[in-house]
């Protein structure tokens, strides 16, 4: 058998440990969905580290201008989970401007229907 067959490759920019560590949170994720004995104790940091490490290997996509990185943000992401509202209110026939206030304001009453 070769060597190298059981080494983690190492890829061009990447740091191994940070490979490493997203891969021992993952199982802590699903170890933390499931009916694991220590479930309260996982929670404590799971998701503190993910964000921890989040940071830590983020890039932004533009240099220096903070005014476009927030505008490209805000197109990738703010507008999908808006449509998406919108498509659920209109199919649970629930679009109301009390509906729209409370999404735009914040609320939790997404948490019923897609669990966010």
């Amino acid at each position: 058998m070769r060597k190298d067959r059981y080494e983690l490759k190492q890829l061009a920019g990447r740091e191994q440990w940070i490979d490493i560590l997203k891969g021992i949170l993952i199982i802590f994720v699903i170890l933390g969905h499931s009916n694991f004995k220590y479930t309260q104790y996982i929670y404590w940091f799971h998701m503190p580290c993910f964000f921890i490490v989040s940071g830590y290997v983020f890039k932004p996509d533009v240099r220096g201008n903070v005014y476009k990185l927030v505008q490209n943000r805000i197109c990738r992401y703010m507008i999908p989970c808006y449509m998406w509202w919108f498509i659920l209110q209109v199919v649970l026939g629930t679009f109301t401007l009390q509906g729209i206030l409370h999404i735009l304001w914040g609320g939790d009453w997404l948490v019923v229907y897609i669990g966010i």
